[in-house]
């Protein structure tokens, strides 16, 4: 069985493909230091915030910085594979 980072890569990737068919995304996941992370980067195509926003349900909660640089669970979902971090960058060549 695939881990849940992998999971959710695949899901994030395939909302994107649907909600952003023309953008070729860039969906990769990892787990380190006891936090799963899934980066998107692409080229052209919708802006960061609307990544983040059709993204921002697979991610599990915020790291808040004013309370003693903690994370703060905001957003756990069971019906749907979610990570600790989203990364959304838009680069300006992708390969």
């Amino acid at each position: 069985m695939a881990s849940t980072w992998v999971l959710c890569a695949k899901e994030i990737r395939r909302r994107l493909k649907t909600r952003f068919p023309a953008t070729k995304f860039s969906v990769t996941s990892e787990y380190m230091s006891y936090s799963s992370v899934v980066r998107i980067k692409w080229e052209y195509g919708p802006s960061e915030s609307e990544v983040h926003n059709t993204t921002n349900e697979y991610c599990r909660g915020v790291f808040n910085l004013n309370n003693d640089d903690s994370y703060v669970y905001t957003n756990r979902r069971d019906d749907i594979p979610q990570v600790d971090y989203i990364t959304c960058d838009r680069i300006e060549y992708f390969n």
